[in-house]
């Protein structure tokens, strides 16, 4: 029984952060073992699991807004379609089933997941509902992909090339009024609505370089963050919006780094020595009741037996 006990009390320690927060992942696609799979991994690298395994090709993570999920896109059956699986890669469903269906972006209410394809001749903003069913076409001009949800799910940013050079838009959820928001002659892609609503990410070689940039969500106060010589893409929001992950080379192959915003300070927490790209930060689940409860049983028998000792 006491065995049992330890037990339990280490796995809940080890699934919690210090300070008594939960550890928070990320998912991403690596080449390491030779084929692209979709992997996740802790926020400061540990505990790196391969969920896909297959031998077809497995790309661009997303998670579902409850955490317990991913959607990505595969190969598998000829084309790529998007699927869905447990975080630990069981229970996979195929999605969708028409041609060239990729970059999978779940809306925050969990209701619906936004793509891009070219089912109907041109690369357009997909939607359908979280089972794959109700699929509609939500911008019908040539062009357009990358979509990510705004935090209320009323609106999507996108990639879009609709005005002769490579943007980032705007639209509502249903595909109304679509905005210009970058507007540069430059490339602008890539784009993620920050947590809090206020900001838009995105990827730029606006400098020269490509950069990690981030502006209002009106399009105002464009910067780069990052402003290296190397490649830096393909940003993702940590759940409290301090952070943006990454991927870069500046490290060697690609590697994923995390740029914390208040320090400018960047960790690489691949470093696999392959290509490990296309970021997913996991949403931060708030801890139940019984969880705090038990976390907190934890905590005072930790501070018991420091006493003890």
């Amino acid at each position: 029984m006491r065995r049992s006990l330890l037990l339990w009390l280490l796995t809940l320690s080890a699934a919690t952060a210090a300070g008594g927060q939960p550890q928070s992942r990320i998912a991403f696609q690596s080449l390491r073992t030779g084929n692209w799979d979709i992997y996740v991994a802790n926020t400061d690298g540990s505990q790196v699991v391969n969920i896909t395994r297959t031998s077809a090709t497995d790309y661009s993570p997303a998670w579902a807004p409850n955490g317990d999920r991913i959607a990505f896109e595969s190969d598998r059956s000829g084309d790529f379609q998007i699927y869905v699986a447990n975080d630990d890669g069981t229970d996979t469903v195929q999605l969708t089933d028409k041609p060239n269906s990729s970059g999978p972006a779940w809306s925050p209410d969990g209701s619906r997941i936004a793509f891009e394809s070219n089912r109907s001749g041109a690369w357009d903003i997909w939607v359908m509902d979280a089972d794959g069913t109700n699929p509609r076409n939500l911008t019908d001009s040539p062009g357009n992909g990358q979509p990510h949800w705004s935090p209320d799910s009323g609106q999507i940013t996108f990639a879009s090339n609709r005005s002769g050079d490579m943007d980032v838009w705007t639209m509502d959820a249903d595909g109304t009024n679509p905005r210009n928001l970058s507007a540069s002659d430059s490339v602008d892609w890539f784009p993620v609505w920050s947590p809090d609503g206020g900001r838009i990410a995105y990827e730029s070689n606006r400098s020269g370089d490509w950069d990690i940039w981030i502006m209002d969500v009106d399009g105002a106060n464009p910067r780069n963050l990052t402003d290296s010589a190397k490649l830096d893409m393909r940003p993702t929001w940590s759940p409290d919006g301090n952070r943006l992950a990454f991927e870069s080379n500046r490290h060697g192959p690609r590697d994923i780094f995390i740029l914390d915003l208040e320090s400018g300070e960047y960790t690489n927490i691949t470093g696999s020595g392959a290509w490990d790209t296309r970021p997913a930060w996991a949403p931060l689940l708030q801890p139940t009741a019984v969880e705090m409860q038990s976390w907190g049983w934890v905590k005072s028998i930790r501070l018991q037996h420091e006493i003890a000792r």
